[in-house]
């Protein structure tokens, strides 16, 4: 699959940087290290790769998940049934916020795609979310860039969104716009289109995550997809 460098673009330039309340977090508080770094390690050593989908408080675009941090002690995870019951039985995301600090517990499935695992993180307040939008199911065909793809699936349905914004100090955050993807589904569940649409070859280990402020009955759901794997963010 064709790639474009000039897709993996700084958020900053395609977007408006918001300045969000939340408290820096360090991965220097005892033993706790930041989850995404966490994610890099495991799926860089058991070769397999993650989806995230998170839900934050309104109007603050971090990644709870991401950027939250994890004390577990992951070295023991030897392989792929081990970092799923590791992930959902032993690690517990701490959030810090100018609110406090929140627990986020989560979840977890296993797909198959190009020969690889792609481990499905959920925040678990997610299954309690009326009508979340990708678990709802979806027609299209479609051939071209990534971000074309999420903008016919908006149509379809519109609480799927591109992310385009960001929170102020979250460092540099990659979005992937022009890798070239095929599909050609129907009735297929949304979040199973996401994450098997793209080639997973020398792609990020963290291939793609979502957010939603979870306020509303039926939250619309901004996506972004990392590109090329560069290594930690």
């Amino acid at each position: 699959m064709k790639r474009n460098v000039a897709g993996m673009i700084n958020a900053l330039t395609v977007g408006i940087c918001l300045i969000t309340m939340t408290v820096p977090l360090s991965a220097s508080e005892g033993n706790a290290q930041i989850f995404r770094n966490c994610l890099v390690d495991l799926g860089t050593r058991l070769d397999c790769f993650f989806s995230v989908e998170s839900i934050g408080c309104s109007g603050w675009l971090n990644n709870p998940i991401l950027d939250g941090l994890m004390s577990a002690d992951a070295s023991s995870v030897q392989d792929i049934d081990g970092l799923m019951a590791f992930l959902t039985n032993e690690v517990c995301i701490t959030w810090k916020s100018e609110g406090g600090t929140n627990e986020i517990q989560l979840v977890a499935d296993r797909v198959e795609h190009d020969g690889k695992s792609i481990i499905r993180i959920c925040d678990a307040r997610l299954m309690d979310i009326a009508g979340y939008a990708l678990t709802n199911t979806i027609s299209l065909e479609y051939e071209g860039s990534i971000d074309g793809l999420l903008k016919e699936m908006s149509s379809r349905e519109n609480r799927i969104q591109p992310q385009r914004v960001i929170s102020y100090g979250t460092g540099l955050v990659r979005i992937d716009t022009m890798t070239q993807v095929k599909v050609n589904v129907e009735d297929a569940v949304a979040r199973d289109v996401l994450t098997t649409c793209i080639s997973l070859d020398n792609y990020h280990r963290i291939v793609w995550s979502s957010y939603t402020d979870g306020q509303a009955e039926s939250p619309a759901v901004m996506v972004k997809f990392y590109g090329q794997e560069w290594g930690k963010e």
